[in-house]
């Protein structure tokens, strides 16, 4: 039986084409979790929820964050200094602006819908899209001790879907494999790499 990423587990039949699965399956799952995390950051947001997922779009969270900002969403206090002469905007801009974001990270939903069976062409669509979010992460958030983590989870998903990417364009040239028993006890099988490293 494999576990939810598609890995075998001990006694499954195993061939190097299920490993290449596996990695591409490995890259969805975590262009999923893109998704259900920036969907419930961008709703704390909105709410007023204090906490915060590191698997996260950045874009939409700026998007909204922006919104929130021009309509006076904001607690009173944040509008001092040099926000105090600010115009408020209508609340139709923070509507609008939520949406788009939220719009975006269906966008990313769409793409792992239609990713399924190594349909590779919506993967490279994806990563275009998460490689834009996060040269603009870089743009407007800069690159300090704060925005660490974003960064370093941004290059994660990044590397993650390359390897996805990877696995599928070899998936079509690979040759029909033999099957073999997965026990690594047995001396005479050869080790299962089921990591994304090349």
């Amino acid at each position: 039986m494999a576990d939810f990423f598609g890995k075998p587990q001990m006694g499954m039949q195993v061939t190097a084409r299920g490993a290449l699965e596996y990695r591409y399956n490995t890259a969805r799952n975590q262009l999923l979790l893109v998704v259900v995390f920036s969907a419930v950051n961008l709703l704390f947001q909105i709410f007023g929820v204090d906490m915060y997922f590191l698997f996260s779009a950045y874009i939409p969270l700026l998007l909204t964050s922006y919104g929130m900002l021009l309509c006076g969403r904001f607690p009173e206090e944040f509008y001092t200094g040099e926000f105090a002469d600010m115009e408020i905007l209508p609340s139709a801009v923070f509507v609008v602006l939520a949406v788009v974001s939220f719009l975006i990270i269906a966008a990313y939903l769409l793409f792992w819908f239609l990713s399924k069976k190594q349909k590779v062409a919506w993967m490279i669509v994806a990563l275009v899209f998460f490689a834009l979010d996060s040269l603009l992460m870089l743009l407007f958030g800069g690159i300090s001790f704060d925005m660490l983590f974003d960064i370093l989870f941004h290059a994660w998903v990044i590397y993650y879907l390359i390897s996805g990417i990877r696995a599928a364009f070899k998936l079509k040239t690979l040759p029909p494999d033999e099957v073999f028993a997965a026990d690594p006890t047995d001396p005479a099988q050869p080790p299962l790499d089921f990591s994304v490293d090349e």
